[in-house]
């Protein structure tokens, strides 16, 4: 475990209780749903592969997670 504020990190997750517990952890999302649909939202970001993310945008991502994938 790290000292990391929880509000400061990203989780990548892909089953459905995972992405539960990211979110009411207060972590930020992305999600790689296989056999459920995810919402976007504030703290969300759904893609179909891991193949759509590269350190670049996770980096771009980390400074404005608005931004879309």
């Amino acid at each position: 475990m790290t000292d990391s504020d929880i509000h400061n990190c990203l989780v990548l997750e892909d089953s459905l209780t995972g992405m539960k517990a990211a979110t009411s952890s207060g972590a930020f999302l992305i999600a790689v749903p296989h056999l459920v649909t995810i919402e976007e939202s504030s703290k969300v970001r759904v893609i179909t592969s891991l193949e759509q993310l590269n350190v670049g945008k996770l980096q771009r991502l980390f400074e404005d997670f608005s931004i879309a994938i």
